[in-house]
């Protein structure tokens, strides 16, 4: 079971601090898909759209039932413009029980980007 938890920076929109702590934490767990997705939503936040692909990636390759990494690759597709695999991704995390954990954004993303 991982001790990783999201420190507060990331909470607080400072994305650099947080990509820094996830850098460490991967050294000390290079396993944990966990902290792949969170370090992925910093770098979607900075902008870093291919770092967030290639984090986002390694976390659904490590726990490929992961709702929220599913939700974070939606968002980061959005942003490069390929709307219909960013749908696949949000459908993916809705059937994995996103909206049971988390809440209902990724009903409210469905909503907004994959309804014809």
């Amino acid at each position: 079971m991982s001790t990783v938890q999201i420190p507060d920076y990331q909470k607080e929109g400072d994305h650099e601090k947080a990509i820094g702590y996830f850098d460490k934490a991967l050294e000390l767990e290079p396993d944990e898909a966990l902290s792949y997705s969170n370090r992925s939503f910093s770098k979607l936040k900075l902008n870093d759209l291919k770092g967030a692909m290639n984090d986002i990636d390694k976390s659904l390759a490590l726990m490929p039932i992961n709702s929220y990494a599913h939700k974070i690759k939606g968002l980061i597709l959005i942003e490069r413009g390929k709307m219909k695999q960013a749908c696949v991704s949000f459908h993916e995390a809705s059937e994995l029980g996103y909206t049971e954990l988390y809440g209902s954004e990724v009903d409210e993303l469905i909503n907004k980007h994959c309804r014809q």
